[in-house]
């Protein structure tokens, strides 16, 4: 996608590039670190390509609930840190997470089937690459079950959500 946008959070005005619209939702990328809770003002102009980009949120986001990435993002989210290294580590690996979900639905749209919705798209996209998704599903089962979630769970877990992207049958 290809939109960019012009933020307001308190007085500081900067850049933005739009990952994802539509389906209920908008994903940034945004030039600076911002603190939980900030509110932030967005401009942008989606021009003539609302559809094909409302296509691919509705993808992004069948693809987040299948994969259950929110698990894992939020997790990463509320993981307690003691170290700034740790406090960096957890949120380079919220913000990958959230790359990998627009990578994957990058894929689904390009290499899956067509199909009439996207939660059929991407069941389609997902029987083409069953080991990987089944491993997958494996470390998200023993995350949820864990006691206490650590950051290496995490890195195993965005591990294999690379290997849906790489390990096709």
């Amino acid at each position: 996608m290809d939109i960019s946008a012009d933020c307001v959070a308190g007085e500081a005005r900067f850049p933005a590039q739009i990952l994802v619209l539509g389906g209920g939702g908008l994903l940034l990328e945004v030039s600076r670190e911002l603190a939980p809770d900030t509110e932030l003002k967005i401009r942008f102009q989606p021009a003539q390509h609302l559809k094909a980009v409302e296509v691919t949120a509705r993808i992004y986001y069948a693809l987040g609930r299948r994969l259950r990435i929110h698990i894992a993002h939020t997790h990463a989210n509320t993981l307690t840190t003691d170290t700034a290294w740790q406090d960096r580590a957890r949120t380079d690996l919220a913000q990958e997470l959230l790359s990998l979900q627009g990578e994957l639905a990058g894929d689904v749209l390009s290499g899956g089937r067509a199909a009439s919705t996207p939660e059929a798209r991407v069941e389609a996209w997902i029987e083409l690459r069953p080991e990987a998704f089944r491993r997958y599903e494996e470390v998200l089962d023993d995350l949820r079950n864990a006691p206490q979630v650590e950051l290496a769970m995490l890195n195993v877990l965005a591990a294999k959500l690379r290997s849906l992207k790489t390990e096709v049958a």
